[in-house]
């Protein structure tokens, strides 16, 4: 099977990982004293975006919850998470557009002071 035929989720360790060493060259280079490197450093963004991300915090303890909201710079709700964790273990629940509990974080991250 060849790297496209995998899902994101079997490619993301390798890909990670050739991530990983290109910069470690980078880095070595750099610290070597090598200019071009360290400007190479710089130029591997390809674009820098700003998200501000809120908890709502439901429940502490064990177990806890909490939702997590991602907003753009323009506070447009991007993307909601429910936590679930309980001691040394937790998991992450993608919250749909059109539910109530996206309605529910929507009307609150409006009232906040960002």
């Amino acid at each position: 099977m060849n790297a496209k035929e995998q899902t994101c989720a079997e490619r993301i360790k390798d890909e990670y990982l050739s991530q990983e060493a290109w910069f470690g060259e980078l880095y070595a280079k750099a610290d070597e004293g090598d200019e071009l490197a360290q400007e190479e450093i710089y130029e591997q963004a390809y674009g820098v975006s700003r998200y501000t991300i809120i908890k709502l915090e439901l429940s502490g303890g064990g177990p806890a919850s909490w939702l997590e909201a991602k907003l753009d710079a323009d506070r447009e709700l991007l993307s909601v998470e429910y936590v679930f964790a309980d001691w040394f273990d937790s998991a992450r629940w993608q919250v749909e557009e059109t539910s109530a509990t996206w309605r529910y974080v929507a009307e609150m991250v409006q009232g906040f002071d960002l």
